[in-house]
């Protein structure tokens, strides 16, 4: 803490026993799996009434809270930086998971999301996705993606013990040129490819 400021960017790094930090892959992926540990401190998990927003402005923007909806089959956007439009091609918050992506993508991300909530992990995770409706093989050639991001996941738990929230960050580092190219790629391809980094708490 700096002036009752958490910096996102401090010139010294905070050292966690976590080996998923190591495959973070940029300073604000970092940046935010830094302040999660901060504010986890001696409980099992942080609650989202640890999250101070004035404590993380610089990463405010790629920041979400994602949550179950009413009938358990799917995750929300509680909340979502400004800076997700971009990414997902509308605005997402209040919106379901599997309004925004492809149902194969979307099933597969949702699968994730249970997985850091029921068994308490940290997932990080990259998605590329393809033109749709293209066959990814050696007959045709290689093919060009037209969207990556990476996104990291923490849980959070209201009682400091069992995870009900999902704390994320995102980074896109290829779109689209457009928003509404961008979520019509999401909502039509079934082509991607995806790894994923998963350490248990």
């Amino acid at each position: 803490m700096v002036n009752g400021a958490w910096m996102a960017h401090a010139e010294e790094p905070i050292v966690t026993r976590h080996r998923i930090r190591d495959s973070l892959s940029t300073p604000d992926l970092r940046g935010a799996f830094d302040y999660w540990v901060s504010v986890r401190g001696d409980h099992r998990l942080p609650s989202r009434a640890d999250i101070r927003p004035e404590d993380v402005t610089g990463l405010l923007p790629k920041l979400f809270l994602l949550e179950r909806t009413a009938d358990g089959t799917d995750f929300e956007f509680r909340l979502a930086g400004t800076g997700l439009r971009s990414v997902y091609g509308v605005e997402p918050t209040h919106r379901p998971v599997h309004s925004l992506f492809h149902p194969a993508i979307a099933d597969r991300l949702v699968a994730g999301y249970w997985d850091v909530l029921d068994h308490h992990k940290i997932e990080y995770l990259e998605l590329t996705l393809y033109p749709p409706s293209t066959a990814i093989n050696e007959a045709a050639g290689p093919v060009a993606a037209q969207y990556s991001y990476r996104r990291l996941l923490m849980p959070l738990a209201s009682d400091h013990q069992t995870a009900d929230m999902l704390l994320g960050c995102v980074e896109a580092y290829l779109l689209p040129p457009t928003e509404a190219d961008v979520a019509a790629l999401l909502r039509e391809s079934a082509e991607f490819t995806i790894t994923a980094d998963v350490e248990a708490l």
